[in-house]
């Protein structure tokens, strides 16, 4: 999950708020409440959101296209909420500030293996649903710290804005929060799995990072796969990387003495230029490995950009190889 700037696409006009308009006095009535929202399905609403998302998942980052369909989210659930009486945030169900694109496995509710977890890690994540801790996926879930602050409909625009700040949400948002501040991912030993971690920059244990993961399902067995695949690939190209920088400085130090042979005469006059072609040749191959480097450090920065799957994953790897690939 990475951050995301809701402001760089241009509300879709179709969610104007005129079916808000029409729907506050069917639920302020005291009536049965059917109305059914259509707005957010719109074909235009949709493709925002891809390009948004790059057509990614706005929680686990997968690319969407390629293989399921995409559902148009509610971060705040529209018709109910999980073991709450809560009716819903009805009235965000056309707000384009609550629609995000999530693949099915982030969003539909069921029983996802997942795999092997520290203890620590499996305490952990237990403690959020212990009679079924293998259910992941959002569904009408949306917990609070306190459930008795939950956010009601007001008739005033104003107070309906206070309101949901009020809410201590225990999930990410990615277009109102940094997820870096409380998950990050394990990229240690290659026999390890690239698991998501509710820990962020500050190395505390995130009870918000803690929630997303295990209601996202962020661990779910083919996601962390996924994820290591990715994983391996860097790996590898960090592997040719460094070999690539041992080779170039054997091809320098040869090339020194080669220069140092014909700066302090030792080459005779007949192999002058043999020895200035050695030196022309070491530079050549030099350059080629150079330019391998950067195409590896090219690729590598591709593969963190907002449009790469997993770039947060990505970028965490990086920040934590730079040293050893010597690169600023």
């Amino acid at each position: 999950m990475r951050f995301v700037d809701r402001s760089k696409i241009k509300r879709p006009d179709v969610l104007d708020g005129k079916e808000l308009e029409r729907a506050i006095p069917v639920f302020t009535d005291g009536g049965n409440r059917e109305f059914t929202f259509r707005h957010y399905k719109d074909d235009g609403v949709k493709y925002a959101l891809e390009q948004l998302f790059h057509g990614k998942c706005a929680y686990c980052e997968a690319y969407f296209a390629q293989s399921q369909p995409v559902d148009i989210e509610h971060y705040r659930p529209k018709s109910r909420v999980a073991g709450s009486k809560h009716g819903g945030y009805w009235w965000l169900a056309a707000e384009w500030d609550n629609l995000l694109p999530s693949c099915i496995d982030c969003n539909r509710r069921r029983k996802q293996s997942h795999p092997p977890l520290s203890e620590d890690l499996e305490e952990f994540f237990s403690q959020i649903d212990p009679n079924n801790p293998q259910n992941m996926g959002k569904l009408d879930h949306f917990p609070l710290r306190d459930n008795s602050v939950r956010a009601i409909f007001h008739m005033d625009a104003a107070k309906r804005h206070a309101s949901l700040l009020d809410e201590g949400r225990l999930l990410l948002n990615p277009t109102q929060d940094n997820p870096d501040e409380h998950i990050s991912f394990n990229t240690g030993h290659k026999d390890e799995y690239s698991l998501a971690l509710p820990w962020g920059e500050d190395g505390e244990v995130s009870d918000i990072g803690l929630m997303s993961i295990q209601t996202y399902g962020l661990n779910r067995l083919g996601l962390v796969q996924a994820r290591t695949r990715v994983l391996r690939d860097l790996e590898f190209l960090m592997e040719i990387y460094i070999n690539l920088e041992l080779l170039a400085q054997k091809t320098e130090a040869r090339r020194t003495v080669k220069i140092n042979t014909l700066n302090n005469g030792f080459a005779s006059a007949a192999h002058a230029q043999e020895t200035q072609d050695d030196i022309q040749f070491f530079d050549s191959i030099t350059q080629a490995f150079r330019s391998l480097q950067t195409d590896i450090i090219e690729k590598i920065t591709q593969m963190m950009a907002p449009h790469a799957p997993y770039s947060t994953l990505v970028k965490t790897w990086f920040e934590a190889q730079k040293k050893e690939m010597n690169v600023a």
